[in-house]
């Protein structure tokens, strides 16, 4: 795991010196200061784009779904510093502020921040990051507490947790399928060699 001042150090700062080989690219740059420097997650912010599922038209979510995105969820733009309230139960699709771009040999986690946490809000059920990846991530936001819980756009709503990644060439990375994404997407799920019968 790296700490923040190895992540500082392997941020792109300059036009002319970037390589995407072994540079990190986060837009806007996160302010890290000197006493940061030696704890290991990175604070990324809550973006404006927002998807809320369509409860009373959707029959059901599953493998390779017939129906589109649009037909089964619902895009919300919320202005920063306004509020989102999650309300008890509730499960929202949000999308950080920042624009992400992974060098070949480096990974991540995405961890809820604790002070919402024990407020009952989870923020991440998917929560790798792949090497190359690029794009805004995806934040499953859910409210497991009692009350609704305010979040404000632009507030702090995760760390990032980064991972050396060893012995692992450009050409072997799987490209997700969430790359290069801006607002936040629910994807289609896909079966693999088991139920394709190939056991």
């Amino acid at each position: 795991m790296l700490s923040l001042r190895e992540i500082k150090k392997r941020l792109w700062d300059d036009v002319q010196a970037y390589d995407e080989r072994k540079d990190l690219v986060v837009m806007p740059e996160p302010r890290i200061v000197d006493g940061d420097l030696d704890s290991v997650g990175l604070d990324l912010h809550l973006g404006s784009w927002f998807c809320t599922y369509r409860e009373l038209s959707t029959e059901s979510l599953a493998i390779e779904p017939e129906t589109k995105e649009g037909q089964i969820v619902r895009q919300h733009y919320v202005p920063i510093n306004r509020p989102i309230i999650v309300h008890p139960g509730q499960f929202v699709l949000g999308i950080t502020l920042e624009w992400l771009r992974f060098p070949n040999n480096m990974s991540a986690h995405v961890v809820g921040k604790s002070s919402w946490g024990r407020r009952g809000l989870i923020i991440a059920t998917a929560t790798g990051v792949q090497p190359s990846f690029n794009g805004c991530l995806t934040l499953e936001i859910a409210n497991v507490g009692r009350a609704p819980i305010k979040l404000l756009v632009g507030m702090p709503i995760c760390q990032l947790f980064f991972e050396e990644v060893e012995n692992i060439s450009p050409g072997e990375i799987r490209k997700s399928s969430f790359a290069g994404g801006r607002k936040p997407t629910v994807g289609t799920p896909k079966p693999d060699w088991v139920l394709n019968g190939r056991i």
